[in-house]
């Protein structure tokens, strides 16, 4: 079985205490997505678990705890973004998490972290210019560290039309 913590909540982010937590009790209480009243009880038993895939934006949390992870094949989700606060609150600042990204994959080994880079500019402003220098240094970070590495890249054309 995969266990898949979390796409839409960031656990290791927010949670991380209670992922643990459920760990050592060795199953998790998951609600039926259509009955919220029904409730199923899964194992989270070494034995029965595939791979656990943390879906993170912010593993900080995380990162003194990884060794309860030894009984688990397991591989983080990374996804780092260039917005600054007014767009991704509650973040660390964009040196910050790379510096975790760099920690992380040194704890774990790079094979278990896969980084997805989502850069989101405007066409025609002086962001073009930074979000560039950016890309470029974690292309470079991601060579040097061998990393595996997704890139989504959204453009948007500045035009009098566009609000």
């Amino acid at each position: 079985m995969i266990i898949s913590v979390s796409r839409r909540t960031d656990i290791p982010a927010f949670y991380s205490s209670w992922f643990f937590n459920r760990l050592k009790a060795g199953f998790v209480l998951v609600p039926n997505p259509r009955i919220s009243k029904q409730l199923s009880r899964i194992s989270l038993s070494p034995d029965i678990i595939d791979c656990i895939v943390f879906w993170t934006k912010n593993p900080s949390c995380m990162l003194n705890k990884l060794t309860e992870l030894s009984e688990y094949s397991f591989y983080f989700q990374f996804t780092l973004t260039a917005y600054q606060a007014d767009i991704e609150k509650h973040l660390p600042s964009l040196q910050k998490r790379i510096a975790i990204f760099k920690q992380l994959a040194e704890q774990v080994g790079p094979h278990r972290v896969i980084s997805d880079m989502i850069l989101y500019y405007l066409i025609l402003t002086i962001q073009l210019n930074i979000i560039s220098i950016f890309l470029i240094k974690l292309l470079l970070l991601f060579a040097a560290t061998q990393i595996p590495v997704s890139l989504v890249l959204l453009m948007i054309i500045r035009t009098s039309n566009n609000h």
